[in-house]
């Protein structure tokens, strides 16, 4: 059996190196067989529920989602998270001349982590403001955590939306993984667009 000094003067044995490599190089493969699978069964788990989702009765589901958020249910909203009395814990909290984005997060004893998210945006136009924020087609572009979204409601009258997103985030936050169906109304001005929103989701 050959043995090779280290740089300490020990001898090194070969088959224990040897041995040493193939323990790692199996825990990679075991490693990155369970990320492809943990992909693969997201995305599975995804487009069965827009298949899902696209066979629910039209007529019964606009019943229910009509109106989906008013004014009222923003209100109530804002006043449920303003007086939880759950400690809110600052994720981001970034600006720029462009574009100010605040984050906070609680995770309550009963039930799953909370997320709120406000984002102001600052010269730029309501239209390309409306046509970047709502196509949910181009986020997959550029958020690579998007994994499929389906709109399941729109009603061009009065702008309101309905849709559910399938996300998937790295390994080390997977707990961050939820499937939100957000519903979210556009209004726009000549100088302005809001956009009021809630969302919901299951990790």
């Amino acid at each position: 059996m050959r043995t090779l000094r280290s740089f300490d003067g020990f001898p090194l044995n070969l088959s224990n190196f040897y041995g040493g490599c193939a323990i790692l190089l199996l825990v990679v493969v075991v490693v990155t067989l369970l990320f492809l699978l943990n992909r693969k069964s997201r995305s599975l788990l995804a487009s069965s529920l827009i298949s899902d989702s696209s066979n629910l009765n039209p007529r019964v589901y606009n019943c229910r989602t009509s109106n989906t958020v008013t004014d009222a249910d923003l209100k109530f909203l804002m006043d449920e998270i303003l007086n939880q009395n759950h400690k809110w814990e600052d994720v981001i909290d970034k600006t720029n001349h462009h574009l100010c984005y605040k984050a906070k997060s609680t995770k309550p004893k009963n039930g799953p982590l909370k997320y709120w998210s406000m984002t102001v945006f600052n010269d730029i136009s309501a239209e390309m403001l409306r046509n970047f924020y709502m196509d949910n087609h181009y986020r997959k572009q550029w958020d690579n955590t998007v994994v499929e979204h389906n709109q399941l409601q729109l009603d061009e009258s009065d702008g309101s939306e309905v849709g559910r997103t399938a996300c998937d985030h790295p390994l080390l936050v997977k707990e961050y993984n939820s499937d939100p169906v957000d519903g979210r109304r556009s209004s726009e001005s000549s100088y302005r667009i809001g956009d009021n929103g809630t969302s919901g989701g299951t990790n």
